[in-house]
């Protein structure tokens, strides 16, 4: 990229380097410039001295400043030869400070040598400190006289110097020290500058630090010139030169060679760092694996015996149901052969009495009666047993709607009896159809209104039944105005044979409410009760709308009709 305000100089600049093969492109001035670098980095910078606005040297200072851009190396161009100029451009950061007028060969030379010596790579730098880290300068000259006058002025910028008088010397010294420069005369005798500097170039790639070569001479010639860089210089300067321009470019010279070191060290960071991630995402990925690996084989083993579960309970099941098979089966026999000699020994208790009545005394009377109530009372336990028995029987008897109002006059009427006995008054509010078992649904009724007019009180009984529709269940109640129940009795009473009064108080076995649970669970509900001592009950018990899944539509239907 060429920087210049005139665009006739800037057209001329770049049609020389095109010549060269290299592509470049102009910028008018120092703003334009720093946002073609931000968008594409050149390879080469240069930079006019004098621009309008930005000077070139505040250029190359934001160019330096700038971690992303400070490896670009900046050739300084200008017209005026003011004293102090050129040490100005070379300390602001550049890496060769011409004067515009200088021959155009000259300055291609000047060009391709920093292209070819200066790193590509860009990365992220650390400012380097003013004195270059103790920079240690190896001075290579024949003349004592001079390497003393070059030592004092070195050692006034804070360099370690060392000294060489010969080319078979300074090659030795640079093989068995670290140097970050050598300055080296052209003319010796037995080895002259030309070849030390080959020597050093060739040794560059086995040192463990790079080292900048410097050229002094006590004349300065194109061709002198051109052989140094072929042979691997940095820089080419005469020893007549003003003194103040030879430190500023030893120090562009050392500011070049430390950002390249420096841009070599974090290279291998990042590509240690590059490894180091490399190395953690490979065992990462391994134990990831055998995580995966373990967890299969989990999964397997896990399949495995969920397999020889689900065997065992299917097999479990099977004897389940063959054994719930049988009891239902043993209970129905047994019932039957129960009953049957219980209606034996109450009737010829009945026909005893009625034939022997004249012949039995009181107390004999007393034990027929006492016989007679006994056997009343296992036959009522037998049958209650055989309806809590069947209750919880699956698919007894299909499934179906059920229009509860009918289920509940069928209740009723087999409560006919009790119901004039008591006088009691039924107040019962419309109810809906529900998908239901019909018999046990009548049944559950008949137990519940039952139990109300079992426990009843000193007043009139008065039953109040309704329900109330929810979005899956319908929930349906029974009040009474009977004794109550107190509230720690409330779960005890649905366990099968738990009695809360003696039978002379009243009678029963302690099945029917546990039947009614039985009926409620096997149709998916709950059952529950709400009361007092002495302030009446309230049974509460819910029928889901959707009992099972392949009835649903009809469940639908049934609660629309509803």
């Amino acid at each position: 990229m060429i920087v210049e305000d005139s665009p006739t100089q800037a057209l001329q600049l770049q049609a020389e380097l095109e010549r060269q093969g290299w592509l470049a492109q102009c910028a008018g001035n120092a703003d334009e410039a720093m946002a073609e670098i931000h968008r594409q980095p050149p390879d080469l910078l240069v930079v006019d001295y004098m621009l309008p606005g930005m000077r070139g040297d505040e250029l190359c200072r934001q160019v330096r400043m700038n971690i992303s851009m400070r490896h670009i190396p900046i050739v300084m161009l200008t017209s005026d030869e003011e004293e102090g100029m050129e040490v100005r451009g070379l300390d602001s950061g550049a890496d060769d400070f011409l004067l515009k007028s200088t021959d155009t060969e000259y300055f291609v030379l000047r060009v391709r040598a920093l292209l070819e010596r200066t790193a590509k790579t860009s990365s992220l730098l650390r400012p380097i400190d003013s004195h270059f880290k103790r920079a240690r300068i190896l001075a290579v000259d024949d003349s004592p006289t001079y390497l003393m006058h070059l030592t004092a002025l070195l050692e006034e910028e804070g360099y370690l110097i060392a000294h060489a008088n010969n080319g078979p010397d300074a090659l030795k010294r640079v093989d068995e020290d670290v140097f970050d420069c050598v300055l080296v005369d052209l003319v010796m005798p037995e080895m002259d500058g030309i070849e030390v500097c080959r020597r050093i170039t060739s040794m560059r790639e086995r040192l463990d630090s790079p080292i900048a070569v410097l050229m002094l001479t006590g004349h300065e010639d194109k061709d002198d010139l051109t052989r140094a860089l072929e042979a691997g210089a940095d820089d080419f300067v005469g020893k007549s030169s003003d003194v103040a321009v030879l430190k500023g470019r030893i120090r562009a010279l050392l500011r070049r060679k430390f950002y390249q070191q420096e841009n070599q060290r974090i290279l291998e960071e990042l590509n240690k760092k590059e490894l180091e991630a490399a190395h953690a995402r490979a065992e990462k990925e391994a134990a990831e694996a055998r995580i995966a690996q373990e967890r299969q084989r989990h999964a397997e083993e896990v399949a495995e015996q969920l397999q020889k579960t689900k065997a065992e309970l299917e097999r479990f099941n099977e004897e389940l149901k063959q054994s719930n098979s049988e009891l239902r089966q043993f209970a129905h026999v047994a019932s039957h052969d129960l009953q049957e000699p219980l209606r034996s020994i109450i009737s010829f208790c009945n026909l005893l009495q009625k034939k022997s009545a004249d012949q039995l005394d009181a107390e004999a009377s007393d034990y027929m009666e006492r016989i007679v109530k006994g056997a009343l009372r296992m036959k009522a336990l037998v049958q209650d047993l055989l309806a809590y028995s069947r209750a919880s029987q699956e698919h007894q008897n299909p499934y179906e709607p059920v229009d509860v109002q009918l289920a509940l006059a069928d209740a009723l009427a087999n409560l006919q009896g009790s119901l004039n006995d008591t006088q009691a008054a039924i107040h019962c509010e419309p109810l809906p159809v529900v998908w239901a078992d019909r018999s046990q649904m009548v049944q559950l009724l008949q137990n519940v209104i039952g139990n109300a007019l079992k426990y009843r009180a000193a007043a009139t009984p008065e039953i109040r039944i309704g329900a109330e529709q929810h979005e899956t269940t319908c929930e349906f109640y029974v009040s009474d105005n009977g004794i109550g129940i107190a509230p720690e009795y409330h779960e005890r009473i649905f366990e099968i044979f738990k009695r809360l009064h003696n039978r002379t108080e009243y009678p029963g076995t302690g099945i029917g409410l546990s039947v009614c649970k039985r009926i409620v669970e096997r149709h998916g509900g709950r059952i529950w009760v709400e009361s007092a001592w002495g302030k009446g009950s309230t049974f509460r018990f819910t029928i889901p709308l959707h009992h099972h899944q392949e009835n649903e539509n009809v469940s639908t239907a049934c609660l629309a009709a509803s």
